[in-house]
């Protein structure tokens, strides 16, 4: 279970966003439509149906945050930001920091993975929401969703290179300061 209120809310986020891009791919495959999730989602909903939901979502996006540090791992992290600290500079940041400290950094850790995941679902995400728009307000509304889609990729991409740098700087200047 995470430890704040942010974690829980950064999973359950990713989860639902992957719900609905397989929903679009749904869509998009002809499996279902939009308006028949819609009709269904209209539909008398309990607490107990919401509360499935929002379980489904976190365990959906506990396995897009396996994902997503996977990716991180491989080469994402990296091409971000390269001046990753050492072993030896995070072995002794975790050793010597003030509580405070170690929980801000957990929080920004918190917000690039969530902006992580979601750039992730965004790649597959958009264009399956591009065909969609675009089957149901023609080219002009397929545009928007690309435009869109740019323009959220941005800033996920620039939020993502600012809270990776605090994460990392944080470890460096602890360590500087040993």
């Amino acid at each position: 279970m995470p430890d704040n209120i942010s974690e829980l809310f950064c999973e359950i986020l990713s989860g639902a966003v992957l719900i609905i891009v397989l929903v679009f791919a749904c869509d998009v495959a002809g499996a279902t439509s939009l308006d028949a999730v819609w009709t269904m989602m209209k539909a008398r909903v309990s607490l107990g149906d919401i509360a499935a939901v929002l379980v489904v979502c976190y365990l959906l996006g506990l396995i897009m945050d396996a994902f997503g540090l996977a990716i991180g791992e491989l080469f994402l992290d990296d091409f971000i930001d390269s001046d990753v600290p050492t072993q030896a500079q995070r072995t002794s940041f975790l050793q010597t920091v003030p509580e405070h400290m170690l929980r801000y950094r957990d929080h920004q850790w918190t917000y690039y993975s969530a902006y992580r995941n979601l750039l992730l679902l965004l790649v597959p995400g958009a264009p399956l929401a591009s065909i969609v728009a675009g089957r149901r307000g023609g080219v002009p509304a397929a545009i928007v969703v690309i435009v869109a889609a740019i323009v959220l990729a941005w800033v996920l991409w620039r939020s993502m290179v600012a809270l990776l740098g605090i994460y990392f700087r944080l470890t460096k200047v602890a360590y500087a300061q040993k």
